[in-house]
């Protein structure tokens, strides 16, 4: 069994939606909200941290960040809708779900978080970053497993060239694999 068979067994969908997804899901699934807007942006600040408290306690074991840690967290994973600030208009108008649409988001941002770290993890523990022999084998590996898959112009690519961006070439293949994690049992 080579290093490209060793991650994929550690990779596979299945084990994904075990380690990142169901937990994530689960923590937000059990914390309920007494309305899905808010009145003002303190209360909409204490419900993102209360919420940030709850899903880190069910995910860890207990184990939380203070508050401030929290909203710093919070204020990270909001940036695409403009940070706390600008999603407190979402909370307070109810647009979209209101409250409910921040927590789902929160939630795929834990769940994108997770995932990124037990990818990176599992890779450096099979791949040594500062061996490229271990990058250009793990890429000579995968190249041969998926080349009766890809377009003829791979067969031309050297795994040396794709051992430039290995980590990207794997999570991208993961990522594909993961598109179609409803069939992956067939």
């Amino acid at each position: 069994m080579g290093k490209f068979d060793d991650i994929t067994k550690h990779l596979n969908p299945k084990i994904i939606i075990q380690r990142t997804e169901l937990p994530n899901d689960t923590a937000r699934g059990k914390y309920t909200l007494k309305s899905s807007i808010v009145t003002s942006y303190q209360e909409f600040e204490y419900t993102v941290i209360d919420y940030m408290r709850f899903h880190n306690k069910e995910i860890y074991n207990g184990a939380s960040l203070p508050p401030e840690m929290l909203r710093h967290k919070a204020d990270q994973f909001l940036k695409e809708l403009g940070g706390l600030v600008e999603s407190a208009y979402i909370g307070i108008s109810g647009k979209d779900g209101g409250m409910i649409k921040i927590l789902n988001m929160l939630n795929e941002k834990y769940k994108a978080e997770m995932k990124r770290a037990y990818f990176e993890y599992v890779i450096n523990t099979f791949i040594d970053p500062l061996s490229i022999d271990d990058i250009v084998e793990l890429m000579a590996e995968f190249k041969s497993k998926i080349l009766s898959y890809s377009p003829k112009s791979c067969a031309y690519v050297k795994p040396e060239a794709m051992a430039l961006d290995y980590k990207n070439i794997i999570w991208n293949y993961m990522e594909t694999l993961n598109n179609y994690k409803n069939i992956w049992q067939f």
